[in-house]
């Protein structure tokens, strides 16, 4: 695959050749790649609301947008899996591989979590409280194959960079592979759209229609020379309306979408 996976069964596969960890990505249709060959495209179809439960605050503020690859297969998203490959039972002390993460470049936090069939989360790697690579990890067995949440706070161009080591059982020596670097491209939301009605009393009424969840501000000017933030929201319904006093002066107004 050359393109942008955005609806493939695809893992992130940690690969034991020639007595070396290796990692790549193995697409279940087109085999192996580089790591960085091609980004994960988190489309809209991946667009979630933060769960008011306090286990999943490491998300972020009850309620507001993140963007996630689902551990669940979904048609209209990559199938992001991790897995290993070629590394026979007893190589490794414990029997384990640990895939750790090193550092994330993009404009929010990253976070990999499971859910179990109690709605619980088990968090893995996350990059908002800093991070450390003793604990932010994944313990995996020859012959893994698992599927996370792959989680981002904000959309835009991502670069998680993770590490793979172990330690050899009949020597102890250990063994980690080259860092490397995966690309996430998270697609923005629709735009908001506002709207304005005048009163019978000549005042305005700005209403803004998004989707629930989404944090927006609004910014007005009279010369287009400096914009000001008037008011930010959390939109629990799908519109938000705000009232705007007649003044007899000029003004301008945009929405944006903003995301913490």
């Amino acid at each position: 695959m050359s393109g942008p996976a955005v609806a493939n069964h695809v893992h992130l596969q940690v690969a034991w050749r020639s007595n070396a960890l290796v990692l790549e990505i193995y697409d279940f249709e087109a085999g192996s790649s580089p790591a960085d060959a091609f980004p994960f495209v988190v489309g809209n179809a991946g667009i979630n609301l933060t769960p008011a439960a306090p286990a999943f605050a490491f998300l972020g503020e009850a309620g507001a947008t993140f963007f996630a690859l689902p551990q669940s297969e979904n048609p209209n998203l990559p199938f992001l899996g991790i897995g290993v490959d070629n590394v026979p039972n007893g190589t490794f002390s414990g029997n384990q591989v640990n895939l750790r993460l090193v550092s994330v470049e993009g404009p929010g936090h990253f976070a990999l979590y499971q859910v179990n069939a109690f709605g619980q989360p088990t968090l893995q790697m996350n990059s908002r409280d800093g991070i450390d690579s003793a604990m932010d990890r994944v313990v995996l067995a020859p012959g893994a194959h698992e599927h996370q949440n792959w989680a981002f706070s904000a959309p835009g161009e991502y670069e998680v960079t993770f590490v793979a080591d172990a330690v050899r059982q009949s020597t102890g020596q250990t063994f980690a592979s080259t860092p490397a670097i995966y690309r996430f491209r998270v697609l923005p939301p629709p735009a908001a759209r506002l709207e304005l009605n005048v009163s019978a009393g000549m005042d305005l009424n700005l209403i803004v229609q998004s989707r629930i969840g989404a944090r927006l501000q609004l910014l007005a000017t009279a010369d287009f020379a400096a914009w000001a933030t008037n008011a930010t929201h959390l939109l629990t319904d799908s519109s938000w309306q705000i009232n705007w006093p007649a003044t007899g002066s000029r003004h301008f107004w945009r929405v944006e979408e903003v995301f913490p």
